[in-house]
């Protein structure tokens, strides 16, 4: 995981925060209801292939790119906090909650071109490449069922943000960041099994089936995220006001893995309701 400094200025937020408990008065409880609207754009990763030794056999090795693509339906968050005035026009908010995502993951492999091994004089071999596959372009795409792919994701969140009054405390803009912390996974995924199949008329003969199934161990994904936040608030009555955020994802969704690293990313815009109850 990536030491972001957006830690150090957690830290100092809390601290701040802590600090701020003796003016009891000051201190507001608040809940954050909002509706996520989220994208996740879509990642390219090429692999490249890697030369082994050969026996003097012709071989191949094929130069693949692996394309993600997210299909994003809208999610939501309930946080619950404290917020604390740093100073006249500044406050400081920290809280926790939760935040429910749900998507698509679609992948598909493709193998546009190809690189030739063959031996030459001295024992060594080279490497040529020698353009596209005659028989044209080729794709696997490993969403073999229509379920394949499904995910539904539940984190913990953490926001610490700062921000600002203007007319009168009507109005407010602020930054922060956003912590997520891994809760809760569900994935379909599939995995290839071999079944016998008898016949009257020979030995029979092995099958290879792909059995579908739901993942929920967290394979692959990452347990901590980090996001940058924006967002403006607008009070309409003394305790209530309306949320408008966008949240950029600083982290990487999954664990990059022995094939191939995903730089799959959240963006979302949310809008809300914000609750003070004092």
């Amino acid at each position: 995981m990536k030491a972001y400094p957006f830690k150090k200025l957690l830290f100092g937020l809390l601290v701040g925060l802590l600090c701020t408990q003796t003016a009891k008065a000051q201190v507001k409880f608040y809940a954050d209801f909002t509706t996520d609207f989220s994208s996740i754009p879509e990642t390219l990763s090429v692999l490249e292939p890697t030369t082994q030794p050969y026996t003097g056999f012709q071989s191949i090795d094929y130069q693949a790119t692996i394309k993600e693509s997210f299909n994003v339906r809208p999610g939501f968050t309930v946080n619950f906090g404290i917020a604390a005035p740093l100073t006249e026009k500044f406050q400081a908010r920290i809280g926790i909650g939760s935040t429910f995502r749900n998507y698509k993951r679609n992948v598909a492999v493709e193998y546009p071109n190809t690189l030739y091994h063959y031996p030459i004089e001295n024992g060594i071999y080279g490497s040529p490449y020698l353009g596209p596959l005659d028989q044209g372009d080729q794709s696997f795409v490993f969403n073999p069922t229509p379920r394949v792919g499904e995910t539904r994701l539940l984190y913990v969140t953490i926001p610490v943000q700062i921000q600002y009054s203007l007319l009168s405390d009507r109005l407010a803009i602020g930054l922060g960041i956003t912590n997520y912390l891994l809760a809760y996974s569900s994935q379909v995924a599939y995995q290839l099994k071999y079944q016998y199949s008898p016949s009257d008329y020979s030995e029979g003969s092995m099958d290879l089936l792909m059995e579908e199934y739901t993942d929920k161990s967290g394979t692959g994904l990452g347990n901590y995220l980090i996001s940058s936040d924006l967002f403006v608030r607008y009070k309409l009555i003394k305790q209530m006001g309306i949320t408008l955020s966008y949240q950029h994802g600083l982290s990487d969704i999954y664990h990059s893995t022995t094939d191939f690293e995903s730089e799959a990313k959240y963006r979302s815009i949310s809008f809300g309701l914000s609750y003070y109850f004092n």
